[in-house]
């Protein structure tokens, strides 16, 4: 629920309640500096010096009356309008396709890059939405251009059943680069492993919207999923450049399924999804040849 404070027309301009607060308790404390001289002429002193301390006290309260009704505002607009949290199952998945809603009817986003250790093979149908969402505002030109990092799941199972599927719904998409690492060991273990996140940018105009990700496997194959999203332009730019220099540029640099490979060119897609299920799902593959890809195939 959003609160906020009461409005008050003053000679023409709206105040709300703590800043009309502020300026009676200004006018108290010139009101008394005023009192204070004429009391020291007409009276004495002593009285003046009452009233003089009087207004400096009310001079304090007036400034810690302000902190206060500056920080409740603050906190009332980071509740209300940049940041939200994520606490129903499907709600990251359905963020997302919001986004891409809500970009649509401002002329689109820039970019999106997801970043999913797990994700991948989630078995929620509402995830493959998701993709499915996002691969049609990319055909569509509502997104300009998207990257994507994906951690391969453990298993053949899990792989042939979801992750397979949502890699390819990519691999036609325009202006598109998909990464991945290899499934998870416990001498290579995943980057930030249950940590993800969906950044939505957009710099012309400095609009972003980060969607971060809590996601846990538990017992059954399903997920336990949680977060929130911040719209925030600073933190949108911060976590945008995370991703471009330590997931995207270190982490996946080599290990490319759509894009170019440095020093190599670009890569065949089918070719490289057909030596991923190789070498990671056909035959038991030593932990060599889980950290370290074999030669990339090339157009």
């Amino acid at each position: 629920m959003n609160r906020r404070q009461s409005e008050w027309n003053v000679f023409g301009h709206v105040l709300t309640t703590s800043e009309l607060s502020m300026y009676i308790f200004l006018a108290a404390t010139f009101a008394c500096g005023v009192a204070s001289i004429l009391v020291g002429i007409i009276v004495s002193v002593l009285a003046a010096i009452v009233v003089l301390v009087s207004g400096i006290f009310l001079l304090l309260l007036t400034f810690v009356w302000y902190q206060v009704g500056a920080t409740r505002q603050m906190q009332m607009s980071l509740e209300a309008e940049k940041i939200e949290i994520i606490d129903l199952p499907e709600g990251i998945f359905r963020q997302g396709i919001s986004a891409l809603e809500r970009g649509r009817s401002r002329g689109g986003w820039r970019k999106v890059r997801i970043y999913a250790p797990v994700g991948l093979w989630d078995p929620s149908q509402v995830k493959t939405d998701w993709l499915v969402a996002l691969q049609s505002a990319l055909e569509r030109e509502q997104v300009q251009s998207f990257s994507g990092v994906y951690a391969l799941p453990p298993d053949k199972r899990s792989f042939d059943t979801y992750a397979k599927g949502r890699l390819e719904l990519f691999e036609n998409t325009p202006n598109t680069t998909v990464r991945y690492l290899p499934p998870e060991d416990d001498a290579h273990p995943t980057s930030a492993a249950g940590l993800g996140a969906i950044i939505f940018a957009d710099p012309s105009p400095d609009r972003y919207e980060v969607i971060f990700a809590f996601v846990g496997e538990i017992t059954g194959g399903s997920m336990l999923r949680s977060g929130f999203v911040v719209r925030d332009q600073r933190i949108g730019r911060l976590v945008a450049e995370w991703f471009d220099t330590q997931i995207l540029n270190d982490k996946s640099r080599t290990y490319v399924l759509r894009g170019v490979c440095p020093g190599k060119g670009q890569v065949n897609f089918k070719e490289e999804m057909a030596r991923i299920e190789q070498q990671y799902y056909t035959s038991p593959a030593p932990a060599e040849a889980l950290a370290k890809p074999e030669e990339v195939k090339v157009l």
